[in-house]
């Protein structure tokens, strides 16, 4: 069975990412996360609770344990705001330098390291060699892990993969996002705030998602390349509610209650060209049937 780290398992696509790889019963599984496993989901893998910017919590914690022949990375803080510099960096920078420090070189077939959508800032024009435009700290941070990983193909021969998501959604993604926000005020009737709605986006399942990074693992001429993630189609975000509003039958939308943010791309479409020519992947779930499974999720 091949050895493989999954940073961030506890997370929404880190959850995912192990439910589906425990039912491929072909890796041996290993995950290390700031947040403590569910002792009913900890069975067929092993769990490692502690923060990766420690690096000599970490090295303590697994020891000679480190020979993996995959990892993927979806640790990392999430803040959109101007605030926390210094904890997003450290978390998507320190966390990648001390990784690297520990793994072993030669076993290693691939390292997925998760980019962002906000790497391209105010860009329309989301090519993968299109000049990267930060605009706050977590897409300087997601930038800076981006680079780093590149560095590390060219310059040590290391098999990196940067997958750039743009907006996942799906069943047990935390009530802050957008799509769980409008699910659950529309189950209980709720009248709820939002903008004017008129920003476009790029919304892709999960199980589409989890697809893409199996995928990757398997592939041997994807490395040391960036790849954008995502359906390749937009959305305005007012169409979107409304699609929520009209399977769930209830739920008062209050467009234009919330400003809209001082900086923000109003138009945010994946170019996923480079990732299908490389590899054949292509999202199965379009977004009616993505919605409806997120929705049942909520009412089951």
């Amino acid at each position: 069975m091949k050895k493989i780290l999954v940073i961030g398992g506890t997370g929404f696509i880190g959850s995912h990412l192990i439910k589906r790889l425990k039912d491929m019963k072909t890796y041996n599984i290993v995950s290390i996360s700031k947040k403590k496993q569910n002792k009913k989901n900890s069975n067929k893998l092993k769990y490692f609770y502690l923060d990766i910017r420690n690096f000599r919590s970490l090295k303590k914690k697994l020891k000679n344990n480190f020979n993996f022949d995959y990892v993927v990375n979806l640790g990392g803080y999430i803040n959109h705001s101007k605030t926390d510099g210094d904890k997003i960096f450290n978390e998507h920078v320190i966390c990648l330098v001390n990784l690297f420090k520990l793994l072993s070189k030669k076993r290693l077939k691939n390292f997925i390291q998760i980019g962002s959508s906000a790497e391209y800032g105010m860009s329309n024009n989301t090519s993968e060699s299109t000049r990267e435009n930060p605009l706050t700290f977590y897409s300087a941070g997601k930038v800076a892990a981006t680079q780093i990983s590149q560095m590390l193909f060219f310059n040590e021969k290391i098999p990196i993969t940067v997958l750039r998501f743009f907006q996942v959604y799906g069943p047990g993604q935390k009530d802050d996002r957008l799509i769980p926000y409008v699910i659950k005020s529309c189950l209980k009737n709720k009248k709820f705030n939002l903008t004017k709605c008129e920003q476009v986006r790029d919304f892709c399942y999960v199980d589409d998602i989890v697809n893409a990074i199996i995928l990757c693992l398997k592939s041997k001429n994807v490395s040391g390349n960036v790849y954008n993630v995502s359906s390749g189609s937009g959305i305005k975000l007012k169409l979107l509610v409304k699609k929520i509003k009209k399977i769930i039958g209830k739920g008062y939308p209050k467009f234009g209650a919330l400003p809209y943010q001082k900086i923000e791309n109003m138009n945010l479409v994946a170019n996923v060209k480079k990732f299908k020519r490389y590899t054949k992947w292509k999202h199965k779930t379009n977004l009616n049937a993505g919605l409806r499974l997120t929705i049942n999720s909520y009412t089951d």
